[in-house]
């Protein structure tokens, strides 16, 4: 019965698998691009299992004659929606803010949302993790991590 979720989650996940694509049509080396398309492949199977799912749902409602109820409120306040939407943002605010700032933010609204209420794991569990982040990949494999518009 969770059509709507279902549905938004689909059209969120095939939007991001277009601009991933476009986004990376630009790439030079052939390996880079298998990447890019072994993802868009894994992301198309996903959406594929999706919506025969949601077709096998809606046939056995139909047979016991249910007729789904729309209900926007349980939608919306859903926990897997509302990590889908923080992730978007996150991937979003990754190009304006930077990685760093865009993944502290990110473990912040995470960790509330999965219901921690400590005030120094709150803040202590992004600032660790990202700290060691920052000194495998960037300094110790000296990759860069991308930069926003701001930072």
């Amino acid at each position: 019965m969770g059509y709507i979720a279902n549905i938004i989650f689909l059209l969120v996940l095939v939007i991001y698998t277009v601009y991933y694509y476009f986004d990376t049509l630009s790439l030079k080396h052939l390996e880079e691009k298998m990447v890019v398309i072994t993802i868009a492949a894994v992301f198309i199977c996903a959406v594929l299992i999706n919506i025969i799912q949601i077709i096998k749902d809606m046939k056995n409602d139909s047979k016991e004659n249910v007729i789904p109820k729309i209900d926007l409120k349980k939608t919306f306040s859903d926990r897997r929606l509302i990590f889908l939407l923080f992730t978007v943002a996150y991937l979003i605010l990754i190009k304006i803010l930077g990685f760093f700032i865009s993944s502290f933010i990110y473990f912040l609204f995470l960790s509330r949302l999965l219901g921690e209420k400590r005030f120094k794991v709150l803040l202590g569990v992004p600032v660790i993790m990202l700290g060691v982040i920052f000194i495998f990949f960037v300094m110790f494999l000296g990759i860069h991590l991308p930069k926003g518009l701001i930072f």
